[in-house]
């Protein structure tokens, strides 16, 4: 296999208060013949063996700078770069192994950086660059999970804030997505299950790895890191830290202009999704003091949106397996965070507010356009030729509230429960009326 990867950078300097992740390099591939005519064939054979993966991340964020009188936030994710990929029409890809793809392009944000001290917010994520890929030739995998192409631009994660004694640390935004482009001009043919030809995908905050996951099914979730809790012991008041923002998803454009054959369950011709990330959930606030006692939990980050997905088939698509669709555009707005429990117990006077759940957010467009005379052929059960979906996210659960007197006497315990965060639209879908869709 050939690794051609941007220089991740480094974990941030605890003295430096500009403690920031490295970005990583732009990075550029390609395929290109000698001009005698003869194919170039690169090929790998074993399991987990990708033949050409172009990737670049941006380094974790550094640890909060070490301050005497105070703890400081973790330093934001360093940038991942854009990533370019070409190939010409005398190339030949070739894979045999389980979870062996052709070629993996990915560009991805770092993870904020951890909190130094009690009660201190996490690090941003860094944002990713774009995703472009020009394929001509041939892309043959055989194996299960073993895609033809993934090209992915993934924001960082936020980083889960601090516990802290009055109020814990608020989590980390996720980082920005960046643009994902893809045209093929050749063929590309998978064997196996969940093999799928093309998976494309802009995520705003998350973990790339789980695309290879089957069992997490064609959702991506990450986003905003979790707000840190308090201790038991927070005098008088004591309030959670609240979830960070997911970020939003890029545009995703798809353009097929050669063949796509897939042979196997749930391997699906193309796999194009934009997805916000989720807000992170709220920290447990907790507070355990005589005579006055106020606990206030966390409230969950706001989801973010999805972007605009554009899929154009003006090449032929075909799939044979159960669950394997044609083409899958999807827009997936992120999901609130989940509001945090709140727990006081005193003597005299207990207050417990929960808090909010997050608000969820709206999925973008996702269209498809095909040409008149492009075919489009599934010959599996339960196997769409085309699915189209936009689905907003849904708002995050509010926590729970306990308020407990630890007195016999006539002490006031009050337990006031968080609202649920509110549940987002879907967009617009379209498709273009004129290809030929079969299924049987």
């Amino acid at each position: 296999g050939h690794d051609a990867q941007g220089g991740a950078g480094g974990r941030g300097n605890m003295g430096n208060t500009k403690n920031v992740g490295g970005d990583g390099g732009d990075v550029t591939g390609r395929i290109k013949a000698d001009g005698t005519g003869k194919k170039i064939k690169v090929s790998t054979y074993g399991h987990y063996a990708p033949v050409l993966v172009l990737q670049s991340i941006g380094g974790v964020g550094g640890a909060g700078p070490d301050l005497d009188y105070k703890g400081a936030r973790g330093g934001p994710g360093g940038n991942g770069g854009d990533v370019l990929f070409t190939t010409d029409k005398l190339t030949q890809i070739n894979s045999n192994g389980e979870s062996s793809a052709g070629v993996v392009l990915m560009s991805v944000g770092g993870e904020g950086g951890a909190h130094n001290g009690g009660g201190v917010s996490g690090g941003h994520g860094g944002d990713a660059g774009t995703v472009k890929a020009r394929l001509r030739g041939e892309i043959r995998t055989k194996g299960d999970f073993a895609f033809g192409l993934v090209a992915q631009s993934v924001g960082g994660r936020g980083q889960v804030g601090g516990k802290g004694t009055f109020s814990g640390g608020d989590g980390g935004h996720a980082g920005l997505a960046g643009q994902v482009e893809i045209e093929n001009f050749g063929l590309i043919k998978t064997d196996g299950t969940g093999a799928s030809a093309i998976v494309a995908q802009s995520v705003g905050g998350g973990d790339p790895m789980r695309a290879f996951d089957y069992s997490a099914g064609l959702y991506t979730p990450g986003g905003g890191g979790n707000g840190g809790d308090t201790s038991w012991w927070s005098l008088f008041f004591g309030k959670g830290g609240d979830g960070g923002k997911g970020a939003p998803g890029n545009r995703v454009i798809v353009e097929n202009s050669g063949t796509i054959e897939t042979h196997g369950t749930a391997a699906h011709g193309i796999q194009a999704q934009s997805i916000g990330g989720n807000g992170g959930d709220g920290g447990d606030g907790k507070s355990n003091t005589p005579i006055l006692s106020i606990a206030i939990g966390g409230t969950g980050g706001f989801g973010s949106t999805g972007g605009n997905v554009q899929v154009s088939a003006n090449g032929d698509v075909a799939t044979a397996g159960t669950g394997a669709d044609g083409i899958v555009a999807q827009s997936i707005g992120g999901s609130g965070g989940h509001g945090s429990n709140a727990v006081g117990i005193g003597v005299g006077f207990s207050l417990a507010i929960s808090g909010n759940g997050g608000t969820g957010n709206d999925g973008g467009t996702s269209s498809v356009t095909t040409q008149s005379a492009t075919r489009v052929t599934t010959k599996g059960d339960n196997a769409r030729g085309i699915a189209l979906s936009s689905i907003g996210g849904g708002g995050g659960s509010a926590g729970n509230a306990l308020s407990v007197s630890a007195n016999a006497g006539p002490d006031i315990a009050v337990a006031i429960g968080g609202s649920g965060g509110t549940n987002a639209g879907s967009g617009a879908t379209s498709r273009g009326a004129s290809a030929g869709c079969m299924s049987s």
